[in-house]
């Protein structure tokens, strides 16, 4: 398993799709998961609200419950489709306090994950604060340099620094999404030994021979 970390805006979820697309890869994305949780709970609360809320009364335990059930509920199709999938990638974990017991629960389902699933990787992706503000500002239209500056400085207050600290990797994001790829190409072939999904040969209905894009 591979768990992408990053600040806002750093291009976890591009990465992601990239796998996606190029590679047999099963993608969870925690932070989308937390957020249909908070909106099934807290529709009423700011995600900032949330979270303090949760941590205050919880503990970050709570937010590595979700992430685990959405972890099994996204593996559930994959499997009973009988499709193969040489990873699982992470984005949107902030902290060890998640990530490890996701590790933990993974490892200790092989009747789910094979076992070549329990090794866990942590890549970091890193952009320099114009990139994050930039692509903040793309996705997030009108937010307010303000609410940035929180964002960013929220990102390192559950131990975000920490998996900084450990990672075993790091991809430069300059925001060239050519260069992107071709680092994500390299990092995933080189590192982690994965294959490129093959080119399909098949006709089209006019009984013309083309190739399937990725």
């Amino acid at each position: 398993m591979i768990f992408f970390v990053g600040q806002h805006g750093s291009g976890k979820n591009t990465v992601a799709e990239i796998l996606q697309k190029d590679f047999r890869i099963l993608h969870v994305d925690i932070s989308l998961a937390l957020n249909e949780d908070k909106a099934i709970k807290a529709p009423a609360m700011n995600t900032s609200e949330w979270v303090n809320h949760v941590v205050t009364t919880h503990g970050l335990g709570y937010f590595a419950e979700v992430a685990k059930d959405a972890t099994l509920v996204i593996t559930e199709k994959p499997i009973r489709q009988e499709q193969r999938n040489e990873e699982i990638i992470f984005t949107g974990c902030r902290s060890p306090d998640i990530m490890y017991p996701i590790r933990d629960m993974v490892v200790s389902r092989p009747d789910i994950f094979s076992e070549h699933l329990n090794s866990l990787r942590v890549v970091r992706i890193f952009a320099p604060r114009e990139i994050l503000v930039k692509r903040i500002l793309q996705r997030d239209f009108g937010v307010s340099m303000q609410t940035i500056d929180n964002m960013l400085a929220g990102d390192m207050k559950h131990g975000l620094d920490k998996l900084f600290d450990i990672a075993d990797t790091t991809i430069i994001n300059t925001g060239s999404l050519a260069d992107l790829r071709n680092s994500v190409h390299i990092m995933a072939e080189n590192n982690f030994g994965l294959k490129l999904k093959p080119i399909i040969d098949y006709e089209n209905r006019e009984g013309h021979r083309v190739l399937k894009e990725r």
